[in-house]
């Protein structure tokens, strides 16, 4: 589901399959404090230019509306 509102709302993403890469999922797991799957980081930049801290939001349903408002 998070892939295809992502890929329909025209947001680039990567994507990690952590079962399969140990590294991927430790990073995961210091990012978010969690296993859990999906783990979707969002990144935008402030005024000036520079990165804003990210927003990491764990699970897609749970945070559809969230992640609605961060895609516009």
């Amino acid at each position: 589901m998070a892939k295809e509102f992502l890929s329909k709302n025209k947001v680039s993403y990567e994507e990690h399959d952590v079962s399969k890469n140990p590294k991927k999922e430790q990073r995961l797991i210091k990012l978010t404090g969690s296993k859990m799957v999906p783990a979707l980081l969002f990144k935008e930049k402030s005024f000036v230019g520079f990165l804003k801290k990210p927003e990491i939001l764990i699970g897609f349903e749970a945070n559809k509306e969230r992640i609605q408002e961060l895609v516009k």
